[in-house]
């Protein structure tokens, strides 16, 4: 997959010089009135699915887009205009021929700059930076320019009247004890990773003056466990940004991350900072709502983002069956995008997982033993610690990308813009991998595979037959403990320009002494064997793929 930038004014026709592929996304923008077109090649008999997404945050995401698909004569195939969600366009075409096509954006609103992605299925896959731009709507802002920090106040709501979501009278209640705590906490996970700043009116009191009013109602029949009302009027008398849980719903129970009612707080929260749905559905009585028959694009649930409403297992069958612990993937980076990050949370050397410095938080993960959650870490040299787990699992430092721990399946993911430099495995077969940073990379026990990726890394495997994997642009890379005994290392032939050789000719092309250890040396991609002072039996440890 790949990301394409307009860096200059994508033509309007069949001149366009941009061209894109399946997976691919393409980033541009538009000045004034102009339509951009982008080549893609389709092969007969493809079923595929093409979609646009207003990005940028308030101000400068494209409101309102309409996307055709025209064929290799500029003929128009196929178009949509508000498929959705929101005004964005989506729309699922069959090839019948092979060669090129052009997909013809334009804008109808405000706002310039979009993502265009493509992909084969009959269901949109979107990118955690098009997911983002999917949550959030123009004017659904208490900042009026993008990427702006503000600050807001709150309260619990002392008194009513209260209102159902469909407008009727309901009884009103406060929060108990335990969802003022809840309710707190939920608010602090926003501050944690945007320019969000929350003031209290009458701590430890109640108080019906202030811009976000939290206040709660019972009702059996308006089909809503909560509602919260998008951003506007900062009034104390105004809806806007005001909060209202269902007792029929939301109890004290559940109220620890993961449950239900901890996930109605962040979600209705969630529409009180300005993010909407991901799809163009909304609880109401009487009203089946189903991935099946509402998600719009593949990355629909709380896997994703805390604005869903299906479960992590609609997309990923082995992720835990719980809901979302924290603010996800989606959430964050829509968020960022409209307040700016908060680069002071969790500043300095912070461990998530096992042996960690938050001890008691969904964070720790040995009292967390189901987490379903996402990193967002401000500034410092962090580690993911899986070294508690006796299972295989797949650990992946990258941004956007999730990691399969604890026995289940893409379920701790690193936020877009988020550092992670170094992990520890377990006692499994576990395969890590880095990132562009330096990272330090633990195998512990176990078979593991270590891959640091770009930067200038350093990997341990620990005890067990460990594989150390290495590739182009791989950087300066050591490995601390390898053993011609039982480990291997296997090397990429793209380091050499891909021309087909032996592990034999490898050592003896590439392979030398340096400070009384071995290396590899490619040029600008080193990897140095730390404990290794001869080059004798290395070619029987060494792969090529």
């Amino acid at each position: 997959m790949a990301t394409i930038l307009e860096t200059t004014d994508a033509a309007g026709s069949r001149a366009t010089t941009y061209q894109m592929g399946l997976g691919d996304v393409f980033l541009g923008s538009f000045s004034g009135a102009e339509t951009d077109w982008v080549k893609i090649t389709l092969t007969a008999g493809q079923v595929v699915t093409f979609g646009a997404v207003g990005l940028g945050g308030p101000g400068l995401a494209a409101t309102d887009l309409a996307l055709r698909l025209r064929g290799a004569n500029g003929t128009i195939l196929a178009e949509d205009d508000d498929s959705g969600p929101g005004y964005m366009p989506s729309l699922t075409y069959t090839a019948t021929v092979t060669g090129s096509y052009y997909l013809d954006l334009r804008s109808l609103d405000t706002g310039s700059r979009y993502g265009l992605a493509a992909n084969l299925g009959n269901h949109l896959s979107l990118t955690p930076e098009l997911g983002a731009g999917v949550l959030y709507r123009e004017g659904a802002s208490w900042s009026g320019t993008a990427g702006t920090a503000t600050t807001l106040t709150w309260s619990f709501r002392s008194s009513g009247p209260a209102l159902d979501a469909n407008g009727d009278p309901a009884p009103f209640s406060r929060l108990s004890a335990l969802q003022q705590d809840a309710a707190q906490a939920a608010l602090e996970a926003f501050g944690q990773v945007a320019g969000l700043g929350f003031v209290q009116v009458s701590p430890g009191g109640f108080s019906d003056n202030a811009t976000i009013r939290i206040g709660a109602y019972t009702s059996t029949d308006d089909g809503a466990g909560a509602f919260a009302y998008f951003p506007g009027s900062r009034g104390n008398s105004a809806d806007a940004g005001d909060l209202w849980l269902n007792l029929d719903s939301v109890s004290d129970a559940n109220l620890a991350p993961g449950g239900y009612s901890w996930w109605v707080m962040l979600h209705e929260l969630g529409h009180a900072m300005g993010l909407d749905h991901p799809g163009d559905y909304n609880a109401a009585v009487g009203v089946e709502i189903t991935y099946a028959n509402s998600a719009q694009f593949i990355q629909d649930s709380t896997q994703y983002t805390v604005m869903s409403y299906f479960d992590a297992v609609d997309t990923t069958s082995a992720a835990p069956d719980i809901y979302a612990q924290t603010l996800m993937m989606f959430d964050i980076k829509a968020l960022q995008v409209m307040y700016g990050k908060n680069t002071a949370f969790n500043a300095g050397a912070t461990v998530y997982g096992f042996n960690t410095n938050l001890a008691g938080s969904v964070y720790d993960f040995s009292s967390n033993d189901t987490p379903l959650l996402c990193l967002w870490d401000g500034s410092g040299r962090d580690t993911l610690n899986l070294s508690g787990y006796a299972g295989a699992q797949r650990i992946d430092l990258g941004q956007g990308k999730f990691s399969d721990v604890m026995g289940y399946r893409n379920n701790v993911s690193i936020a877009l813009d988020c550092i992670i430099e170094n992990a520890t495995g377990g006692s499994g077969a576990d395969r890590i991998t880095g990132n562009v940073f330096a990272n330090v990379l633990r195998g512990g026990r176990g078979a593991d595979t270590l891959a640091g990726l770009a930067g200038n890394d350093t990997l341990i495997g620990g005890f067990g037959n460990d594989r150390f994997d290495f590739a182009l642009g791989g950087g300066v890379d050591r490995v601390e403990d390898f053993s011609l005994v039982a480990d291997v290392v296997r090397v990429s032939a793209t380091l050499w320009g891909g021309a087909a050789k032996t592990a034999a000719e490898v050592v003896s092309q590439y392979a030398g002494l340096v400070n009384g250890h071995v290396v590899l040396d490619f040029g600008a991609d080193e990897l140095h064997l730390m404990t290794l002072a001869s080059t004798t039996g290395l070619a029987g440890q060494l792969l090529i793929a």
